[in-house]
Protein backbone atom coordinates (compact mmCIF):
# COMPACT_ATOMS: atom_id res chain seq x y z
CA UNK A 1 0.00 0.00 0.00
CA UNK A 2 2.86 2.39 0.79
CA UNK A 3 4.25 1.95 -2.73
CA UNK A 4 0.91 2.91 -4.23
CA UNK A 5 0.70 6.00 -2.02
CA UNK A 6 4.20 7.05 -3.10
CA UNK A 7 3.21 6.53 -6.72
CA UNK A 8 0.11 8.66 -6.20
CA UNK A 9 2.12 11.44 -4.53
CA UNK A 10 4.59 11.36 -7.43
CA UNK A 11 1.73 11.70 -9.92
CA UNK A 12 0.30 14.60 -7.93
CA UNK A 13 3.71 16.30 -7.98
CA UNK A 14 3.97 15.81 -11.74
CA UNK A 15 0.47 17.22 -12.16
CA UNK A 16 1.38 20.31 -10.12
CA UNK A 17 4.46 20.85 -12.28
CA UNK A 18 2.43 20.37 -15.48
CA UNK A 19 -0.15 22.91 -14.31
CA UNK A 20 2.59 25.42 -13.42
CA UNK A 21 4.17 24.93 -16.84
CA UNK A 22 0.80 25.44 -18.53
CA UNK A 23 0.22 28.66 -16.57
CA UNK A 24 3.69 29.97 -17.48
CA UNK A 25 3.11 29.17 -21.14
CA UNK A 26 -0.23 31.02 -21.05
CA UNK A 27 1.54 34.08 -19.66
CA UNK A 28 4.27 33.82 -22.30
CA UNK A 29 1.69 33.51 -25.06
CA UNK A 30 -0.20 36.56 -23.78
CA UNK A 31 3.01 38.61 -23.78
CA UNK A 32 3.89 37.47 -27.30
CA UNK A 33 0.37 38.33 -28.51
CA UNK A 34 0.65 41.80 -26.96
CA UNK A 35 4.02 42.38 -28.62
CA UNK A 36 2.70 41.16 -31.98
CA UNK A 37 -0.31 43.46 -31.75
CA UNK A 38 1.92 46.41 -30.89
CA UNK A 39 4.13 45.64 -33.89
CA UNK A 40 1.05 45.38 -36.13
CA UNK A 41 -0.20 48.77 -34.93
CA UNK A 42 3.21 50.36 -35.43
CA UNK A 43 3.52 48.91 -38.92
CA UNK A 44 0.02 50.09 -39.81
CA UNK A 45 0.89 53.59 -38.59
CA UNK A 46 4.08 53.61 -40.65
CA UNK A 47 2.13 52.55 -43.74
CA UNK A 48 -0.25 55.47 -43.16
CA UNK A 49 2.66 57.89 -43.20
CA UNK A 50 2.99 58.84 -46.82
CA UNK A 51 6.56 60.06 -46.53
CA UNK A 52 8.76 57.90 -48.70
CA UNK A 53 12.04 58.68 -47.03
CA UNK A 54 14.58 55.93 -46.44
CA UNK A 55 14.35 56.09 -42.67
CA UNK A 56 10.66 55.15 -42.67
CA UNK A 57 11.21 52.42 -45.26
CA UNK A 58 14.01 50.91 -43.17
CA UNK A 59 11.85 51.12 -40.05
CA UNK A 60 8.97 49.39 -41.84
CA UNK A 61 11.28 46.55 -42.87
CA UNK A 62 12.61 46.21 -39.33
CA UNK A 63 9.12 46.10 -37.82
CA UNK A 64 7.91 43.67 -40.49
CA UNK A 65 10.78 41.36 -39.55
CA UNK A 66 9.90 41.71 -35.86
CA UNK A 67 6.28 40.93 -36.67
CA UNK A 68 7.27 37.75 -38.52
CA UNK A 69 9.36 36.70 -35.52
CA UNK A 70 6.47 37.35 -33.13
CA UNK A 71 4.12 35.32 -35.35
CA UNK A 72 6.54 32.37 -35.31
CA UNK A 73 6.98 32.65 -31.54
CA UNK A 74 3.22 32.80 -31.07
CA UNK A 75 2.72 29.67 -33.18
CA UNK A 76 5.41 27.82 -31.20
CA UNK A 77 3.95 28.99 -27.87
CA UNK A 78 0.49 27.78 -28.92
CA UNK A 79 1.95 24.39 -29.87
CA UNK A 80 3.74 24.10 -26.52
CA UNK A 81 0.64 25.22 -24.61
CA UNK A 82 -1.46 22.59 -26.38
CA UNK A 83 1.06 19.88 -25.51
CA UNK A 84 1.25 21.05 -21.88
CA UNK A 85 -2.55 21.09 -21.62
CA UNK A 86 -2.76 17.56 -23.03
CA UNK A 87 -0.10 16.42 -20.56
CA UNK A 88 -1.92 18.01 -17.61
CA UNK A 89 -5.22 16.41 -18.66
CA UNK A 90 -3.58 13.00 -18.94
CA UNK A 91 -1.99 13.40 -15.51
CA UNK A 92 -5.32 14.48 -14.02
CA UNK A 93 -6.84 11.24 -15.30
CA UNK A 94 -3.95 9.20 -13.94
CA UNK A 95 -4.14 10.87 -10.53
CA UNK A 96 -7.86 10.21 -10.32
CA UNK A 97 -7.52 6.58 -11.36
CA UNK A 98 -4.26 5.72 -9.59
CA UNK A 99 -4.26 3.01 -6.97
CA UNK A 100 -3.52 4.54 -3.62
CA UNK A 101 -5.49 7.66 -4.45
CA UNK A 102 -7.59 8.86 -1.54
CA UNK A 103 -11.28 8.25 -1.84
CA UNK A 104 -13.17 11.27 -3.22
CA UNK A 105 -14.93 11.73 0.10
CA UNK A 106 -11.72 11.48 2.20
CA UNK A 107 -10.89 15.24 2.19
CA UNK A 108 -14.44 16.00 3.27
CA UNK A 109 -14.17 13.59 6.16
CA UNK A 110 -11.03 15.32 7.35
CA UNK A 111 -12.80 18.68 7.38
CA UNK A 112 -15.72 17.23 9.31
CA UNK A 113 -13.38 15.78 11.91
CA UNK A 114 -11.67 19.15 12.39
CA UNK A 115 -14.87 21.18 12.33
Amino acid sequence: MIGKEKEHRALVTLLRIAREERAALREDLAEICDARQAAELCLAQLHKDTGANERLAARRLKIAAMLATYEQAEEEARRKLSAASDSARNLEKLVGNAPGAPAPWAPMMGRLACG
